[in-house]
């Protein structure tokens, strides 16, 4: 039986440990995804041992429709093979009829957390739903225990901020940009949850005092935003006030560096020793039940 972590509401915070037949009936249509994507990962187009999976998007900001897609990203184990090939690794997208699922190989994966700034992977720390295998936590233990920890998942995910703030604002202001082009309302929308999310993370480095006119943008006005619901001039005002928020919080991601904010990368220094742990965990089993000799 599989079990996953799932945040049940996204303004509480907390993860909770459940399995398909347990769980809140809201989730149980993107867990069967999930079961589905395990049992049978070829028809999917994934060859590759899952480690991990969780989702990316709309149903993490609480955004979600009944048309929405749901996205997924599956870290898998390299293979032996891919171990002795010297070409760069590259993620792999396969289409399903509920949305993209991203293949991701587990040196990937690592090497952009340690990083801090591939916006998707980091959804990893705080995603609505995630899986991890049982055989992982079998290995390392410790990786389970921090699989649950909101405060750890916090601590890791914030601990590279100002490369992660940087790569927001960047989103943030490419999707500003195609608002201007196709006045895309969905657009829009993502642009405001891309800014909503760095002033969440800037305050969790403390600039909250020195936020100035930063408006984050409430949540029934995405929603709003997302259904097409409101006018021409209140669209043009929350599009000012985003350009205007977007300035603030490039001034802002400047103080990190400028004030020498303290950087707490222990748990992140941890979560790499716990990963380093499971790929030799696991990549050992493997081999020794010929897993990954192909």
């Amino acid at each position: 039986m599989n079990h996953y972590r799932v945040l049940d509401c996204i303004f509480d915070k907390k993860f909770v440990y459940t399995t398909l037949e347990h769980c809140p009936e809201y989730h149980k249509n993107n867990l069967s995804i999930f079961e589905d994507i395990l049992k049978n990962p070829t028809s999917y187009g994934i060859l590759r041992e899952i480690v991990f999976m969780f989702n990316y998007g709309s149903w993490n900001y609480g955004l979600e429709t009944e048309n929405s897609d749901l996205d997924i990203i599956c870290v898998v184990m390299p293979t032996a093979a891919d171990l002795l090939d010297i070409k760069e690794i590259k993620c792999k997208e396969h289409q399903y009829p509920n949305g993209i699922i991203k293949e991701v190989d587990f040196r990937i994966f690592v090497n952009k957390i340690k990083k801090g700034k591939d916006i998707n992977l980091m959804e990893f720390f705080n995603s609505r739903y995630a899986y991890i295998s049982s055989e992982a936590v079998i290995i390392v233990p410790e990786f389970y225990k921090n699989f649950f920890n909101y405060k750890k998942m916090d601590n890791i995910y914030c601990a590279n901020a100002l490369p992660l703030s940087y790569a927001y604002i960047g989103m943030a202001e490419n999707l500003l940009d195609k608002y201007f082009t196709s006045s895309c309302s969905k657009s829009l929308a993502n642009a405001c949850v891309i800014s909503n999310k760095t002033y969440s993370l800037l305050k969790l480095k403390g600039l909250e005092d020195i936020t100035g006119t930063v408006k984050e943008t409430n949540f029934h006005t995405l929603i709003s935003i997302k259904k097409g619901e409101l006018s021409l001039d209140e669209l043009d005002e929350i599009l000012y006030q985003s350009i205007k928020n977007l300035k603030i919080l490039r001034v802002m991601s400047v103080y990190l560096t400028d004030l020498k904010i303290p950087t707490d990368k222990e748990d992140l220094d941890d979560f790499m020793w716990v990963c380093e742990e499971l790929f030799k965990g696991l990549f050992v089993r493997g081999v020794e039940s010929d897993l990954y000799i192909y």
